[in-house]
């Protein structure tokens, strides 16, 4: 009886320490404590980033796709309807994955990686950017868990190299509205491919 109270007590912390409300609120103070808001902010003011990373978005949507579920698991542009009207909070929807990927990214590889980077010597900026990766792997695939779907071990390589190529990517041009791109160009190929049939990448969301 103690030992399912305490499970339960525990899910509940973990539901509540990686709520997305909680994580947003962990990432803005990290992000104005440590000081991370000037230039993460300055970074802000180059549009142009976010265009190229929405290209790369469809490349990792691409890449994705093939780790998850191989060649076959690849959709078709026939697959959609083009004509289709748009469903009801559309826009929103694609607004809120926005504000996801630029929190997510602002925290995870503008804030959390870029001090670790300048905590480990030169040689250690591939632990920093795997660490990181590891940590945004899991908690994904722990919100994939309590949401009730299954987790597949080609969805954690998934996540995780998903998280690699973005610590890489921000560690080499350290533009944020880079990875935001990549990151949010992703998730909006997942929610348009996922609109035009439910269970073609139910896996990668």
């Amino acid at each position: 009886m103690t030992r399912g109270l305490d499970r339960a007590a525990i899910g509940s912390a973990l539901r509540l320490i990686l709520a997305p409300g909680t994580v947003f609120l962990v990432a803005a103070v990290a992000v104005v404590l440590s000081g991370r808001w000037r230039p993460l902010f300055a970074q802000l003011l180059a549009p142009q980033w976010l265009l190229v990373g929405f290209a790369g978005g469809a490349l990792v949507f691409v890449l994705s796709m093939l780790v998850v579920g191989g060649w076959r698991s690849m959709p078709s542009l026939r697959d959609l309807n083009w004509r289709r009207t748009p469903r009801p909070g559309a826009l929103w929807r694609v607004i809120e994955l926005g504000a996801r990927a630029l929190y997510e990214e602002a925290f995870w590889r503008g804030t959390i990686q870029f001090l670790l980077v300048g905590l480990l010597p030169p040689s250690g900026a591939a632990i920093a950017i795997v660490g990181v990766a590891a940590l945004f792997a899991a908690r994904h695939l722990y919100l994939e868990s309590v949401s009730g779907r299954s987790v597949h071990l080609r969805q954690i390589v998934e996540f995780l190299l998903f998280g690699i190529v973005l610590g890489a990517v921000y560690h080499h041009w350290e533009q944020l509205l880079l990875v935001v791109g990549i990151h949010w160009g992703r998730n909006l190929f997942i929610e348009l491919m996922s609109a035009s049939g439910p269970d073609r990448n139910q896996r990668l969301r």
